[in-house]
């Protein structure tokens, strides 16, 4: 049941991401000293909010409503919900791109609060379905659980940020684009819009990557350290937001992140750190082939990670 509000969201990541992306290269052109057509050089503005309110936002929504319900092998609380907040945050973009074009005082103002409004309400019901579902306890690894439930408060802590302090946010809600009167630390803000779907993904990968490199399970120990690191982190890093110059809690943040993901890939064994030698034994030909690949592709994107 969960693919038929999971399916919509994906696609719609995906959509926009290629715009995102599109609009993206004409601004690298830019950048590099390419003349480009005034009309192109105007929708420059849009290439942020596309990528983290439109693609990073929406897809993770999706592979939420998907991933988190199976699980348990329970449906998703309220199918209807989960539309309305797809809705709400689809809404929210589209009035986010044309908010630049909003030329008086008063429009700008009342759409900046709808769409702010739109976008909370949207994350709010998601959040309110994933952790409703999480209360329903796993047969195994309940850990996954806490890192998703981290990703998801990530989320609504960067928007409520921006929400509440918006000198906070590097990204102007006015314009899209980067806010160079921003108190904001640029990496940091980065990095915590990138932490949540990294979040996700750890979740993801604590409860389906040891079974995929020989039906292990993982270091618990190890993994906790790895969650505790990771909130700590997350905490630094929406703190710093509201301090002006807070360059020792940005490199506590950063130095606590890097941390949490060295610690995160040892407690899921990517790197190693138990015996596979049976298991290339047992298996010969391509399911040999693909165990590899498998470990060699985990090893390249954590390499790349850290």
């Amino acid at each position: 049941m969960s693919n038929n509000v999971s399916k919509p969201i994906v696609i719609t990541s995906i959509i926009v991401l290629f715009i995102g992306s599109s609009i993206g290269c004409i601004w690298m052109m830019s950048i590099f000293g390419i003349e480009i057509p005034r009309l192109l050089s105007k929708i420059i503005i849009n290439h942020p909010p596309l990528q983290m309110n439109g693609f990073l936002t929406l897809l993770i929504m999706g592979i939420g409503y998907m991933i988190v319900p199976r699980f348990r092998n329970i449906p998703i609380p309220s199918l209807t919900l989960a539309h309305i907040s797809f809705f709400f945050v689809t809404a929210s973009l589209v009035l986010q791109l044309a908010l630049p074009y909003i030329t008086t005082y008063e429009n700008g103002t009342t759409f900046r609060s709808v769409l702010m409004i739109l976008r909370m309400s949207g994350l709010v019901i998601f959040a309110v379905l994933i952790f409703s579902t999480l209360r329903v306890k796993p047969k195994l690894l309940r850990l996954s659980d806490y890192f998703i439930a981290l990703a998801v408060a990530t989320l609504l802590s960067v928007n409520a940020v921006e929400l509440i302090h918006p000198s906070a946010s590097v990204f102007s809600l006015d314009n899209g684009s980067v806010n160079r009167n921003a108190t904001a630390d640029s990496l940091t803000s980065l990095e915590l819009w990138l932490l949540f779907p990294v979040v996700t993904i750890y979740g993801i990968e604590y409860k389906t990557l040891p079974s995929f490199l020989g039906f292990i399970r993982p270091n618990k120990t190890v993994g906790i350290a790895s969650l505790i690191l990771a909130f700590s982190s997350m905490a630094l890093g929406v703190i710093s937001l509201f301090i002006p110059d807070s360059v020792l809690l940005s490199l506590i943040f950063n130095i606590l992140l890097l941390i949490s993901s060295l610690t995160f890939a040892s407690s899921v064994h990517v790197f190693g750190g138990f015996d596979k030698t049976e298991i290339l034994r047992l298996i010969q030909g391509e399911k040999k082939a693909r165990y590899e690949f498998i470990t060699l592709h985990i090893k390249v994107s954590f390499v790349f990670l850290l």
